[in-house]
């Protein structure tokens, strides 16, 4: 074994077990790359029965092929919106006190968090277009002062209720579909966070019979089965109407 580096991926569901692996792969030198590193969604798209649009107006056409009146559809829609509301309204404080609009900030202090650490050599991100070079090189060899390190803790406080842990099972025996809630969430994650649309729609695609459409029409039993306070059901029916076509 040569002292060259070689990339070496790790997605782990907890800091300890990240912590761990950084400094055997220090010791062992070998170079590592973070993935992962985009924040996700900062609003709740809005809502009107009346005039429904977007996910919402594709999910009650769909219902109605299948036979269900438009306010059975409407009815359950407000009912998942309730749990999304519940924990985006637990991060409100933190979005008005930096007055987040967007992900780019957040995104661009994640980068720097993670090349801060002195066991991660790299970060993996993904650049939808030419500006994004600019922005994402001037990123490298910057320091993380300490505003934007308690800004990045308040983030994780306040939108730990949001976030699927990539390779996180704890809620799969409260599925009974069985459906793979971790897997699909981290199609979404492609599908939202990285402009992956095709590729995530593929890769859903490819489950077959175990998607979130078994999700549509649940009684929820995995309903605070996360121990984080995900809101399953919700999250995966906007799953499933983004990376579905049927």
């Amino acid at each position: 074994m040569t002292d060259d580096y070689v990339a070496v991926f790790v997605t782990a569901p907890n800091t300890e077990e990240a912590e761990r692996v950084l400094a055997l792969t220090k010791k062992h030198n070998v170079g590592t790359t973070a993935m992962k590193t985009a924040p996700g969604a900062v609003e709740i798209q809005p809502f009107d029965p009346e005039n429904p649009t977007g996910e919402n107006l594709e999910y009650i056409e769909r219902k109605e092929k299948e036979g269900q009146p438009r306010e059975k559809s409407i009815e359950e829609i407000l009912k998942w919106r309730a749990r999304q509301k519940k924990s985006f309204a637990d991060t409100k404080p933190f979005r008005d006190k930096y007055g987040l609009t967007s992900v780019t900030e957040m995104r661009d202090t994640a980068i720097k968090w993670v090349l801060q650490n002195d066991d991660m050599n790299a970060a993996c991100v993904r650049m939808r277009e030419f500006d994004d070079v600019d922005r994402f090189v001037a990123l490298s060899g910057s320091k993380l002062q300490l505003a934007e390190k308690r800004f990045l803790d308040e983030f994780r406080l306040a939108h730990n209720k949001l976030y699927c842990r990539h390779g996180c099972s704890d809620c799969a025996g409260a599925c009974p579909a069985a459906v793979p809630v971790s897997t699909v969430m981290r199609y979404s994650y492609y599908f939202t966070a990285q402009g992956r649309e095709r590729h995530a729609m593929a890769k859903y695609a490819a489950l077959g019979p175990a998607t979130a459409a078994e999700c549509m029409s649940c009684d929820a039993p995995c309903t605070g089965a996360c121990p984080h306070g995900i809101g399953i059901q919700a999250n995966l029916v906007r799953a499933h109407l983004k990376l579905s076509l049927a």
